[in-house]
């Protein structure tokens, strides 16, 4: 088994994001923020005395970026207090090159467009080179959502609305410098907000267990990203609602008279009861905000793959909030990949059939067979073994043909080793959307049949990712709406 495992980002969870920028912020600064937290970076902008605080809409689009990047370049540090599109911003913001190459980096993904499509030119591996060595300023992210993972990821995404495009930048080192998790940021989250973020992290883990990146590590992360929603985002969403309930009661109370606390019961029993729900609402936010890196840290090895390539033209078209956009598919996507015939599918598209392949080799049983055998057995016996018959056939191939087979059984042992694993989640995951009352069905979202169609012939690279075929996945699909 081969694989690797990377990420330089410096985590500090549930600490004083003041508290820790004071000692990192030593050089000419930047606040990046959206309105909802001006306030806390006006009382950073103090403490560490940035020059600048920008504030970035949701979804920020191209022609924002290009705008406001003269005005960002100068700046050594750049402190992203924000959301995935905060910190995404920041990305592209901490690139100091000329205005041609930063446009050229944000639509092509390189220095120069000429060669975006020959990734094996050596035109585009010089622009590679180039781009390792490019300036950049640093980042600290602080998320005030749990589940863009964008914190501890090399990429960004940037919209264009106008014509109708997602563009990802995306260099091996466009990392944040560290990610600082203050869990009072996240506190009082809205409640939808704080269920398609952490849907989005549930599809970030997914996604990085049925994806061709897969690794051990990758996979343990994800898993246990996997359990940590599944349990407690009912929670969650269940004590937001108690919470909203007792508000409202206490406004509809305001209003009837004026606030009389004798009225009201024991203040003392009253402050009692707000304590507890805070610290069980700030336990669920530390959960869910350590599920949320788990799934970073898994999907910044592995990238996503189709359930967010079908993601991005259904937030484009339909205007559905990311989260959604890449989970409510979800259901729908493990079934296609648990179904008797998704290892059908896969050997048919792959140069295996039985024509050419021994049944040794397409029963993938040959390391469990091998190791069953007695080791006294003779060599004609173990010639006859699966491990054996198998390597005798993949020998007498030429070099060429032996590479294309050995990656497909790859790929069918990924499937299976996938499917073992989500498994056990497939029901979990069907309840969490009935608790949450979110729809799986694309119907319910006026998702056409055409509307598949145009999806699936425009797809972006991240399908590829994905274990099974695009097309059959599309076909499975349409058969339900």
């Amino acid at each position: 088994m081969r694989f690797r495992y990377f990420n330089p980002v410096r985590i500090y969870f549930n600490v004083s994001f003041i508290d820790i920028l004071k000692e990192k912020i030593k050089k000419d600064s930047m606040i990046l923020t959206t309105n909802s937290f001006l306030d806390k970076a006006k009382a950073l902008r103090k403490e560490i005395n940035a020059k600048k605080i920008l504030i970035i809409p949701p979804n920020p689009q191209l022609d924002f970026i290009l705008q406001m990047w003269e005005q960002t370049r100068r700046f050594n540090d750049i402190v992203a207090l924000g959301g995935g599109s905060v910190i995404d911003s920041a990305k592209a913001f901490c690139l100091q090159v000329s205005f041609a190459e930063f446009e050229n980096l944000l639509k092509f993904g390189k220095l120069d467009s000429k060669d975006s499509k020959n990734k094996n030119s050596a035109h585009s591996k010089d622009c590679k080179n180039i781009e390792s060595s490019i300036k950049k300023s640093d980042i600290y992210a602080i998320p005030t959502t749990s589940g863009s993972g964008s914190e501890l990821t090399p990429w960004a995404t940037i919209w264009d609305k106008k014509k109708n495009k997602k563009y990802s930048l995306h260099l091996d080192d466009l990392y944040c410098k560290c990610a600082i998790y203050d869990i009072s940021l996240l506190t009082f989250m809205p409640r939808n907000l704080s269920i398609y973020t952490a849907l989005d992290a549930l599809s970030h883990s997914i996604e990085s267990i049925w994806n061709k990146n897969a690794n051990p590590i990758s996979t343990q992360y994800a898993c246990g990203a996997i359990k940590l929603i599944l349990t407690n985002l009912p929670k969650l969403v269940k004590l937001l609602d108690s919470i909203e309930s007792i508000s409202l009661k206490g406004r509809l109370d305001s209003k009837k008279s004026s606030l009389n606390y004798k009225k009201l019961g024991n203040i003392e029993s009253k402050i009692n009861l707000y304590s507890k729900i805070y610290n069980k609402l700030k336990i669920l936010r530390e959960t869910i905000a350590l599920a949320s890196i788990y799934a970073a840290l898994a999907f910044s090895n592995t990238k996503t793959a189709l359930a967010h390539a079908i993601s991005y033209p259904l937030s484009m078209k339909f205007d559905m909030p990311h989260g959604l956009a890449c989970s409510f598919t979800l259901p729908l996507l493990l079934e296609c990949l648990l179904s008797q015939d998704s290892m059908q599918n896969l050997e048919s598209s792959s140069c295996i059939s039985s024509q050419n392949v021994p049944d040794s080799i397409k029963s993938l049983e040959s390391n469990s067979h091998f190791f069953s055998q007695n080791t006294q057995d003779s060599t004609q016996n173990l010639e006859s073994n699966s491990y054996f018959a198998t390597k005798k056939f993949i020998d007498s191939l030429d070099s060429k043909k032996a590479k294309i087979l050995d990656s497909n059984i790859d790929s069918i042992k990924a499937l299976k080793n996938a499917q073992k694993i989500l498994k056990p989640y497939q029901k979990p995951l069907i309840n969490l959307f009935k608790t949450l009352n979110i729809s799986t069905d694309f119907k319910s979202y006026n998702i056409t049949k055409a509307d598949i169609n145009e999806i699936f012939s425009s797809l972006n690279t991240r399908a590829d990712n994905f274990l099974l075929d695009s097309n059959i996945v599309k076909n499975h699909i349409l058969h339900r709406i």
